[in-house]
């Protein structure tokens, strides 16, 4: 209500027009104006010394900006460019900012840190005395007047700003200052360490971030929270601006009043959806706006947006409608100003410097309009264009420099990059078009004088058609009925074409009376705002529904869709509005009230809007805790600027921006917290070649992923944690080598992957060993000179136990409570298909197998059945088999054998399956015993002391996990595999050929340094074994590892290839079942086989084929792929057997049977693929992760995956992509039904138009 008192106010007060004026004159020699600015600067000194932060950093923002502007415009002789002092302070403030962010951005590179804070105190310093000189002059002294109706407003309206920033924009939420948030970490390592941070990604807001580092440097003060509240004049930069253009529009100063509250007013109408659609609680509300609903999201979340954030697009756009202000008074001379085509140039760099679509939008207008005036402009135009060439290629060299920095000097061929480059230099060839066009016109002038007459003619239709578009687009959006969705193929609206009652919402009032504007100023003769304004919102629906169109036919634009381009129709709209409102209520006091009271009531939306940040700013907020935490994290990074933060999530990986200078690394942290492997997992330490990072964990919300993957459940109990502040622990990191796909040292992989192997993993990590992982039974081991061995190989069989509570998490579903030392499943609610499923620690599975799960019943319901399995041969959630316990209200307990095929369940014999005996009581403890013989199909159970129920079971390989059904909590305590593993490797091979075998183990060992047992200087002891016992480089290089690492276009769970063909230097064969051969006409039924291996016999890689094939994991580098049919055209087959036989097949063969492949690193070709579980791609649209289908020819090359993603090189250059289910992209003709629906206003519009008719020619017939 306040909020939309003081818009109501504030339009009173613009159109107020006393009888008489209130002037209030300031009168200030040019001294005292110079002593002033030399207090200005020794306090900003004093204020940075002492400290005062928030002081410093104010004076840095409100005085360097706009004396380095001042004294660049009066340098440049650009004082005459813009008449009053509004127009030449912003003018000043922007190129300024520009100036002071550009010196500030080479000061970074090229003096470093803190070499660049004298850099900029030294610049300030000579603009300020250049300033000082010019006022010291002596002349008449400056009066500055003030009337008094100004006074009031400019009260109201700063009282409207405070009210909104109060509950809009927190200074300690990370949303919705997420955004804000991370410009300022970018700003900061800009100024700290801008190498390493151009390295990592292009900039493409380059100079507005360094001018934030600037600013920081320049005070001295680098703190997030008080950044984000003293740079919140900058996000007015754009409104004032606007209000500057609505003055050159309009040429009177109610206009432009009127025009500073329009972004206040919002124009949206979305409040009248929240009013037919009240949620029912703040909690409701928030999830209806998490939820992406179409109506309430896109009405109250846009427009404000780019006008209000204190982040590169405003301060953009506020230099953009400078252009336009600046286009505007030339075309209307229609001759040149001194100086106009620097401070085109100047803006045009701005712009493309700090948010480049403005730029683009820019030199497009300028194409357009030398178009359509050609010769008769020439004059007006071609300094404009000029300066605008200059300042375009500037521009785009500067962000091509970032680019090549981020890519190394070796740019990839993506559609990212390219779009980029093509953005970079669009607006230097437009303007340069727009040059060339002004001094050859084509003689499209009459054309135009003929739209201007027609336009003057018909603008009353036009003006309604809008109200009459803007009654039926809200009546069609807010329809109950309607279903549109925009974001049907995009949560996140890049996709698509926005649809034409999207434009109503959005514009709101703005349509009709925008529209009205234009045909006053028609009527009036001002011809040059209708014609730049009108081609502005013509070129920007142009513009947007052809990206649209370009999106929807499958052409990646990147994020700019058509809606983005809404906002330039509302720069072309909001200028003629506020003029036409002050007209309607130009002296008339009944006018003022009425439209006061629909501006008050338009402004509830920006205040529904505020209160939404008000509402959700409790979930963001950052905790007393978390700021201490940041206050002593942010000490270590100051100290340690190469140094980055790695959280599990994205929240905590935002707030972390508060102790900046952070580094980012991957778009959404969760996901290498939930890889299994070390392949991946290690392989983030090393990203982009950085130094190691801090783990930062809040364990009060990153919990479940920070315990899910390998680095949670291995990597983390073994770093060294460096504080903790209650909840929240930071572990330092040291340098970790990742494996590599051609590493000079092998680490072979045994079948069961234990305890054993994953810290041979980290000692050579930790040792900085260039190394990789290959397979025990792959024979590519054998040809490395340096393996190295997780286990005693003097065993022919060895007992392997695994713990699987310290395994990484495979799949979690329902109410899953994950802890280091157990797992508890129910939530404290009754509920079926509580899941947690391990990773599988077998590729190659034992005969036998014998699982111990002590679990502890808490909480029940004994009034209902309850039920605890075992599951053991998990593939998705749609298919596994599992067996468990019922237990009855009478404490009876059954067993049942179940499996799940596609959703639903069996169970062998039929519920309630085995009946085992009586229990004394449910709660507490149990113990479940299971005995697996896969080469019987065997599986006994027994439970506590009750009797032992044995099953036929089928098996095929899937991984192992439990399920809770209705038991409201259970707390599995304990959960060990017990095998027997068999040793694979050849060793007469190994001792044979020459070669260094290093064997870690627990038992104490002894070498040069000594006797060193397991566990004690880890380091060293890899280090001095590697050195002492090879003869061979193995030190890990980073440099080689980014040339030999391809980077991934394609992270998906699974895909289904058709008509195969698969590349690959030999393929390990499992078979699931009973294995067939066709060979020469003859078939050959194998059984009892453990593995196979299938080379080429010519030492050549090696071909299969397949009809249908599903790689659904990885294991490192080796893919697994399953498949019932394969062709091996020349192929040598050794197939080992149970009993330790080994038979050879020569020749063309064909398999048939239920079989794994693993392969490392092969080349998949396929003439049909079906991708699922897609988490990233760069195929389609690099902002969608949707399901796809490849249809042709397509060749993916895997990198490396494990049993949740899988990372692929795609080469589908010559294939047809699809999205599975394709996009479903709105379509004009669906709202033809509703439209019909409200025709009737249609008939209302046409009654009201006829009745104004006749009316005129009634008075015209009166005498």
């Amino acid at each position: 209500m306040i909020h939309s008192s003081l818009i109501a106010f504030s339009f009173f007060i613009a159109v107020w027009r006393p009888g008489k004026q209130l002037r209030i004159l300031l009168r200030l020699p040019r001294r005292t104006v110079a002593l002033l600015l030399v207090a200005g600067f020794v306090a900003l000194v004093v204020a940075s010394i002492i400290p005062i932060p928030w002081l410093a950093l104010f004076l840095a923002l409100m005085y360097a900006a706009p004396v380095v502007g001042v004294s660049l415009a009066e340098a440049l002789k650009l004082r005459g460019i813009f008449d009053d002092a509004v127009g030449f302070a912003l003018f000043s403030f922007i190129i300024g900012s520009t100036f002071f962010g550009v010196i500030a951005l080479g000061a970074s590179l090229f003096l470093g840190f803190p070499g660049n804070r004298y850099a900029v105190l030294v610049l300030v310093a000579l603009h300020t005395i250049h300033v000082v000189g010019i006022y010291s002059k002596k002349s008449k002294s400056q009066l500055i007047e003030m009337k008094g109706d100004s006074l009031l407003f400019i009260s109201s309206w700063l009282t409207l700003i405070y009210n909104f920033y109060l509950i809009y924009y927190p200074n300690d939420v990370y949303l919705p200052g997420e955004d804000m948030l991370r410009h300022y970490m970018w700003s900061v390592n800009l100024v700290r360490n801008p190498w390493k941070f151009l390295s990592l990604s292009p900039d493409n807001y380059l100079v507005f971030h360094s001018f934030e580092g600037g600013l920081m440097l320049l005070a001295n003060c680098y703190d997030a929270p008080l950044l984000n509240s003293v740079l919140l004049p900058v996000a007015l930069l754009s409104t004032l601006a606007l209000a500057q253009l609505t003055a050159n529009v309009a040429g009177n100063p109610a206009s432009r009043n009127i025009a500073l509250i329009l972004p206040f007013v919002f124009s949206g109408l979305g409040w009248l959806y929240l009013l037919l659609n009240r949620p029912a609680s703040p909690a409701a509300y928030f999830a209806a706006l998490a939820s992406g609903s179409e109506k309430v999201y896109r009405n109250l979340m846009y427009i404000p947006f780019p006008l209000m954030w204190p982040v590169p697009q405003p301060f953009s756009v506020a230099a953009f409608l400078l252009f336009l202000s600046l286009l505007l008074k030339m075309v209307k001379l229609q001759g040149t100003l001194p100086g106009s085509a620097v401070a085109a140039g100047l803006l045009m760099f701005s712009m493309l410097s700090t948010h480049p679509p403005q730029g683009i939008m820019a030199a497009a207008l300028l194409t357009l309009l030398a178009l359509l005036w050609g010769k008769s402009l020439s004059s007006a135009l071609k300094p404009i264009c000029l300066g605008a060439h200059a300042g375009a290629l500037a521009g785009g060299a500067l962000n091509m420099a970032t680019v090549y920095l981020a890519l190394q000097g070796a740019p990839r061929l993506e559609n990212l990059m390219l779009l980029r480059v093509a953005a970079f230099f669009a607006p230097a060839l437009a303007a340069a078009a727009a040059l060339a066009l002004s001094s050859f016109g084509i003689g499209l002038e009459p054309l135009f004088a003929r739209l201007a007459k027609r336009l003057r003619v018909r603008a009353p239709v036009a003006s309604a058609l809008g109200t009459f578009l803007l009654i039926l687009g809200v009546s069609v959006a807010l329809d109950p009925s309607n279903t549109f969705a925009t974001s049907r193929a995009d949560p996140g609206w890049v996709v698509g074409l926005v649809p034409w009652f999207i434009y109503a919402i959005l514009l709101g009032a703005a349509l009709p009376l925008g529209l009205y504007g234009y045909e006053l100023l028609a009527r009036e003769g001002s011809k040059a705002p209708v014609a730049v304004l009108g081609l502005l919102a013509a070129l920007a629906v142009a513009v947007g529904r052809t990206l649209g169109f370009f999106n929807a036919s499958g052409i990646d634009t990147g994020y700019w869709g058509e809606k983005r381009f809404v906002l330039f129709v509302y720069i072309a709209l909001a200028p003629p509005a506020a003029y036409a409102l002050e007209r309607l209520a130009r002296g008339r006091s009944l006018r003022v009230a009425i439209l006061s009271l629909l501006l008050a009531l338009l402004a509830v939306n920006a205040a529904v809007s505020a209160s939404y940040w008000g509402i959700t700013s409790e979930r963001g907020r950052i905790s007393d805790t978390e700021k201490a935490a940041f206050d002593k994290l942010g000490e270590l990074l100051w100290a340690n600027p190469n140094r980055w933060v790695f959280s599990p999530t994205l929240r905590s990986r935002d707030a972390s921006a508060f102790a900046a200078p952070i580094y980012y690394v991957f778009a959404d942290p969760s996901y290498s917290w939930r890889w299994q492997v070390p392949e991946l997992s290690l392989a983030i330490f090393r990203a982009r070649n950085l130094d190691p990072p801090y783990v930062y964990i809040n364990w009060a919300t990153n919990s479940q992923p920070a315990r899910s993957g390998w680095i949670g459940r291995i990597l983390l109990p073994r770093l060294p944690k460096l504080f903790s502040v209650g909840s929240i622990d930071v572990y330092d990191a040291p340098l970790l080598a990742p494996p590599v796909p051609n590493g000079s040292v092998a680490l072979a992989i045994p079948p069961v992957w234990d305890e054993s192997v994953d810290e041979a993993y980290l000692l050579l990590s930790l040792a900085g060993v260039n190394f990789t992982s290959v397979l025990g039974i792959d024979p590519s081991l054998y040809s490395y000179r340096v393996i190295v061995l997780p286990y005693d190989t003097s065993e022919e069989n060895r007992t392997v136990t695994i713990d699987l509570l310290s395994t990484p998490i495979a799949f979690t579903s329902g109410s899953v409570n994950l802890d280091s030392e157990s797992v508890e499943l129910g939530g404290r609610q009754e509920r079926l298909g509580n899941i947690v499923v391990w990773r599988n620690p077998f590729y190659l599975f034992p005969e036998a197998i014998n699982v111990t799960v002590r679990f502890e019943v808490r909480e029940y319901n004994p009034k209902v059945l309850n039920y605890f399995y075992f599951i053991y041969d998990f593939k998705d959630e749609g298919n596994y088999r599992y067996v468990g316990v019922m237990f009855t209200e009478q404490n009876k307990v059954y067993m049942l054998n179940c499996l799940v095929t596609n959703g639903k369940a069996y169970c062998i014999p039929a519920w309630p399956g085995i009946f085992l005996g009586n229990i004394d009581r449910v709660t507490g403890d149990h113990l479940l015993n299971l005995s697996f013989n896969f080469s019987k199909r065997e599986l006994c159970t027994t439970l506590d002391a009750l009797n032992r129920t044995c099953f036929n079971i089928s098996f095929s390989g899937g991984s192992i996990g439990v399920r809770v059904d209705r038991f409201w909590a259970v707390k599995v305590k304990e959960m060990f595999i017990t095998t027997r593993i068999r040793n694979y490797l050849n060793l007469e091979r190994l001792k044979a050929e020459n070669r260094t075998l290093i064997v870690f183990q627990r038992k104490p060992v002894t070498n040069e340094t000594g006797e060193i047992r397991y566990g004690e200087n880890l380091t060293i002891y890899g280090e001095q074994i590697l050195d002492n016992k090879t003869h061979i480089n193995s030190t890990f290089i980073p440099e080689r590892y980014y040339s030999e690492i391809n980077y991934a276009n394609l992270v998906a769970s699974n895909i289904t290839f058709y008509n195969l063909s698969l590349t690959a230097s030999n393929l390990l064969v499992i078979p699931l079942d009973s294995l067939r051969v066709y060979q020469h006409n003859k078939i050959q039924n194998l059984t009892s086989v453990r593995y196979l291996i299938i080379e080429s016999p010519s030492e050549k890689v090696l071909n299969a084929f397949y009809v249908q094939a599903n790689v659904k994991g990885g294991i490192g580098f080796y893919a697994k792929l399953e498949a019932d049919r394969m062709y091996v055209p020349n192929g040598n087959v050794s197939v080992y057997f149970d009993d330790g036989v080994i038979s050879e097949l020569k020749g063309d063969l064909l398999f048939e049977g239920k079989f794994l492949v693993l392969a490392r690193r092969p080349i998949f070709t396929a003439q049909r693929s079906v991708i699922r579980g897609v988490f990233g791609q760069s195929l389609l649209y690099p902002y969608l992760a949707r399901d796809l289908i490849v249809i042709g020819n397509a060749t993916f090359r895997f990198v490396r995956g494990d049993d949740s993603f899988l990372y692929f090189f795609v080469d589908a250059s010559n294939s047809k992509i699809m999205f599975d289910p394709s996009l479903n992209i709105y379509s004009e003709w669906e709202s033809v039904p509703l439209v019909l629906k409200y025709s009737y206003w249609i008939i209302v519009i046409i009654c009201v138009f006829i009745a104004k008719r006749l009316q005129r020619l009634l008075k015209r017939r009166r005498p």
